[in-house]
């Protein structure tokens, strides 16, 4: 058995996804989703609905912002208290993911027309960016996340 600072693995991979960092690495990883989601759903549009690829990009990169606000909800910000509907969820989460791939576009045109860096690099940089954008405006705007008082430690502030 694998032991890492004293906790068998599967009780680490708890630790990570139940720990301080929870929210960010569960948002991590419906990301990493969303993306398999936009190629099978590109790929089954192009190859088996025979749409053209521009077309088939937009519809599968809606069909995974909404399958990630789909597991957001259940899984990343379940306990978040927002007072918003599903739907008023919805609609902001979809505004701030959208918002993010103009952050990403513009960062890749930037990097490669501007600096001329090769466009892998800079579509690497211009993802860990829109992270960035998604994770924080998600967290503040789509669930409106606050500490709860259990959250606060006396003298610290927030412990999340």
């Amino acid at each position: 058995m694998i032991v890492v600072r004293g906790h068998s693995l599967p009780s680490a991979f708890r630790w990570l996804l139940d720990g301080p960092y929870r929210r960010l690495l569960r948002f991590g990883l419906v990301g990493l989703s969303g993306v398999l989601v936009n190629l099978a759903v590109m790929a089954a549009l192009v190859e088996l609905g025979g749409l053209n690829e521009a077309l088939a990009a937009g519809c599968a990169a809606e069909t995974a912002i909404l399958t990630n606000f789909a597991l957001n909800d259940r899984w990343t910000f379940a306990d978040a208290q927002t007072g918003l509907s599903t739907i008023g969820r919805a609609a902001r989460y979809n505004l701030v993911a959208l918002g993010g791939l103009l952050v990403s576009v513009a960062i890749v045109a930037g990097l490669t027309r501007g600096l001329g860096l090769h466009y892998l690099p800079a579509n690497l940089l211009a993802i860990g960016a829109s992270f960035g954008w998604n994770y924080v405006l998600t967290s503040q705007f789509a669930w409106a996340v606050q500490p709860s008082m259990s959250e606060i430690e006396p003298g610290r502030g927030w412990s999340r």
